[in-house]
């Protein structure tokens, strides 16, 4: 897409929450159903963080090793192709991102600018999160958050790698949201390459 098409995805995002947070929302959970965008968060995270696509694409539905051997293959590709600036966010979401994952952006942005608290499930969720932080640091360190990362992210050390300890993965159940999602220069969430990121299965 066109960075002015993910412009536009995320605006759509952030009408949503701000729709709902106007009749009353104090708490949104980002989820996906993972069927066939995988291969678009995988290609996500893998640009921003520098990880090898290997490191960040599993299997999603359990599919086999030639076909999962197919998928890194055209994750390669679409990033060689592609060339999604790591420094520009927008750029890496607008060349090797989906509409959806634009949306959850929005509305995660969209949630930080009125410290509505945060529930991120999941693979695709998870970097939809870190474009958002990616993209305005500043105003997600305030993000109001308690995640809870479920399924095959959570195999993959989707936790560890933004700094959450295994005690706040199991606490899902919100409890005042006084956890804080923050930059990746920041505290809580934070990115350290050499602790791996999340897998999508």
């Amino acid at each position: 897409m066109t960075q002015e098409q993910a412009l536009a995805a995320i605006g759509v995002g952030a009408e949503v929450l701000s729709s709902e947070a106007n009749r009353g929302l104090d708490v949104v959970c980002l989820g996906e159903m993972g069927i066939g965008n995988t291969t678009a968060a995988s290609a996500i995270v893998a640009s921003i963080t520098g990880l090898s696509v290997s490191e960040v694409t599993g299997r999603g539905t359990g599919i086999d090793a030639a076909t999962w051997m197919r998928k890194l293959a055209v994750i390669e590709r679409a990033i060689e192709l592609q060339q999604p600036d790591p420094a520009l966010p927008l750029d890496v979401l607008a060349k090797v991102g989906g509409f959806e994952i634009a949306g959850l952006v929005g509305v995660t942005l969209a949630a930080a600018s009125r410290r509505i608290a945060v529930v991120v499930d999941g693979f695709i969720a998870t970097a939809a999160a870190l474009v958002a932080v990616e993209l305005c640091p500043r105003g997600c360190s305030f993000l109001p958050v308690n995640s809870a990362i479920l399924g095959q992210a959570r195999e993959s050390q989707t936790s560890s790698s933004l700094g959450w300890s295994d005690e706040r993965v199991n606490h899902f159940v919100i409890q005042g949201c006084a956890q804080s999602v923050a930059t990746s220069n920041g505290t809580s969430f934070r990115h350290d390459p050499s602790r791996g990121f999340p897998r999508d299965g």
